[in-house]
């Protein structure tokens, strides 16, 4: 252990030493290792993490920089910090937040004028009466739709270059900017494109000439794919599949800001410092003093008591501290990034394996040894006067598309459920139970989270605000839900319909036969069908047939994807699937012939009074499918 401070000594810059905040005892470079040696062999095994690289930064020191578990399994290939690189993911958003401050710093980019100022590939569309602006993006408020599809390409051959993938899938506005928080990586890819522009650089160029190489970040990057030198250390990514560890292909962006770094233990480590230590490192001024204060400063929140967004940096507070942090997940790989400004503390934490329950295991284990909670929280009992009607019901995450097919995928994984418990608390989906401490805002029972809901001009509950614990916790805006966009709906509407269905499919050739026999009962003549009879029955039997082969083939080609990891979404519209997506379509045309039809057989008396009802009602219900249809953008192959 020795030798390894010797040469992290000889690595990295002295600094001169500021005065560090009183709030904590200084955490000793034996103190860390017994922390993290203890946690990473008690944690890796139980968790299914084959290797992982932990550091850690105090003032202007790294306390600890250190290798654990196997890089790749298949050549047993070690972890090391200074040589293993990991996919950061989207702690990659940090420098490229870093990249657009600097040219704020140097006055080519003002972070509040219209980035259509400075984008030549595109321009972003005109809505809701205000402009994009890069503080929109470098906070997550710009108001994007989310976009999946296509977001990844299969190798690196095929990746786009940032202008031309954002102007033909940059999503929609969908949200007024600054209103409400919605995670974008199209919007940080724009904050990208704007640094292509303004600096007249590759983006991945302008990163390793402006931001890594001035702070000695030799061994990371943003290439795609990596340089010979460094694509020998990458460490294989993973994923627990029960029994062993499947490998995962390597993950090509096509917006890489993003998040397409690459990059080792040691490197981060300079990073950190050099935002631990007002932008410097060394010799080396990253940033101005201001500028890292302005990027540290919180500029958007939902509540004032709920944690917001910095530049790049998402808040979290920690018994009294104010923690800034960014965590990155793609398949294989998980990290996080965590300061805690104040104290000139931090450490950055990244593993080959595709659970986060590390990483949240390792912010809780840090936050119990380093800094405990000093005092403890009184519990809180309802009021039984405060009515809490207004504040349960189905919510949905900001993040999901609106204007995509995948707003139906969105509806059921991003689904999020209030209630009132018997005994007057509101409880969420987490098993949290919360009371009602101002209007609108709740708190924890035990502890000192918070809650937030805001409410339209008419008083109507719209928003729900809270902090998600990733390990390292985000900023998180909900939309309330009408009753018919819930999940819980578009399933009983659905099994309804196919029951119908189902049931009409039966119907029909019993009340034929009842007919036939009633009639040679009564001796009388047998009913006349007519060719609008039968064209109108087929036509009805083949949209249910349509309906069928839409729900067998959407419901397996998706439960495909899944067996397969899920991923297949995310570099495209696979062919089969796209087929598929043509029978909505084409369901809309029948269901106006249905129309048609329905009025000619009221018109020309088919089949009966019972016949007619219920071929009326069966033609309506093939409108509100096909309502639901266009509710959910499943017509016009809208992805």
């Amino acid at each position: 252990m020795n030798l390894l401070f010797l040469l992290l000594a000889w690595s990295f810059p002295v600094m001169q030493e500021a005065p560090r905040a009183d709030t904590t005892a200084a955490i000793t470079p034996a103190s860390a290792a017994a922390f993290a040696d203890a946690f990473f062999s008690a944690q890796m095994d139980t968790l299914h993490v084959p290797g992982a690289v932990f550091v850690m930064v105090q003032d202007t020191s790294v306390l600890l920089a250190q290798g654990y578990g196997i890089a790749d399994l298949a050549t047993g290939r070690t972890v090391d910090p200074g040589t293993t690189l990991f996919q950061v993911a989207s702690v990659s958003k940090l420098f490229t937040a870093t990249a657009v401050l600097q040219l704020a710093e140097e006055g080519q980019v003002d972070l509040q004028t219209d980035v259509n100022t400075y984008l030549q590939a595109l321009q972003v569309p005109s809505a809701f009466g205000e402009p994009v602006t890069l503080h929109h993006l470098l906070t997550h408020t710009a108001g994007f739709d989310e976009r999946n599809i296509g977001y990844l390409a299969r190798d690196a051959a095929s990746v786009q270059s940032l202008g031309s993938y954002l102007s033909d899938r940059l999503p929609p506005r969908t949200l007024p900017p600054g209103t409400v928080l919605s995670y974008s990586n199209h919007g940080y890819g724009l904050a990208g494109l704007v640094v292509e522009a303004v600096s007249g650089q590759p983006f991945a160029d302008y990163m390793n000439d402006q931001v890594m190489r001035p702070l000695g970040m030799t061994r990371s990057t943003f290439h795609l794919p990596l340089p010979d030198t460094l694509a020998r250390h990458l460490a294989q990514g993973y994923r627990w599949a029960g029994t062993d560890h499947a490998t995962v292909p390597l993950f090509f962006r096509n917006v890489p800001p993003a998040g397409a770094l690459s990059a080792t233990a040691h490197d981060m480590a300079r990073f950190l410092l050099a935002h631990l230590n007002h932008g410097r490192l060394g010799d080396t001024s990253l940033l101005d003093t201001a500028t890292v204060e302005l990027m540290h400063r919180q500029q958007f929140t939902q509540h004032p008591r709920l944690p917001g967004m910095a530049y790049g940096f998402m808040e979290q507070h920690v018994h009294g501290h104010r923690a800034l942090q960014h965590g990155g997940d793609v398949p294989g790989y998980r990290s996080l990034l965590f300061l805690l400004p104040d104290e000139r503390m931090g450490f950055f934490v990244a593993y080959n394996a595709s659970s986060p329950e590390l990483r949240k295991a390792l912010v809780s284990a840090f936050i119990a040894r380093f800094y405990p909670a000093t005092a403890t929280t009184a519990p809180l009992t309802p009021n039984p006067a405060v009515e809490l009607d207004a504040y349960t019901g189905a919510y949905i995450h900001s993040r999901h598309a609106r204007k995509s097919l995948e707003k139906l995928y969105a509806t059921f994984n991003e689904s999020f459920y209030v209630w009132e418990d018997t005994d007057g608390y509101l409880v969420t989906p987490d098993g949290n139970r919360w009371v009602a401490v101002e209007p609108g805002l709740f708190r924890q029972q035990v502890t000192d989270a918070y809650l937030a809901f805001q409410a339209n001009d008419d008083g109507r509950v719209t928003h729900l605000f809270r902090s998600i614990d990733f390990g390292g916790t985000v900023p998180a805006a909900y939309e309330k839900l009408a009753w018919y966009e819930t999940a819980t709906f578009a399933n009983e509407f659905y099994l309804s319909w196919l029951l119908f269905l189902l049931l009409t499919w039966v119907f029909w050739p019993l009340s034929t036969a009842g007919s036939v026999i009633w009639r040679r009962w009564k001796n009388r003549a047998r009913l006349r069908r007519t060719p609008g009879m039968h064209a109108a029955r087929w036509m009805a039997a083949l949209f249910g047939a349509s309906v069928l082969w839409f729900a067998i083939g959407f419901v397996q080609k998706t439960l495909q994807m899944v067996q397969r990891g899920g991923g297949d979404l995310l570099y495209g519209m696979p062919p089969s699937l796209e087929t598929v997506l043509w029978l909505p379509t084409v369901q809309a045309v029948l269901a106006i012939v249905l129309v048609g039809f329905t009025v000619q057989a009221w018109r020309k008396g088919y089949w009966g009074l019972p016949g007619r009802i219920h071929y009326t009602v069966f033609t309506l219900s093939a409108l509100a499918w096909v309502g639901f249809a266009v509710q959910y953008n499943l017509i016009g192959h809208l992805y």
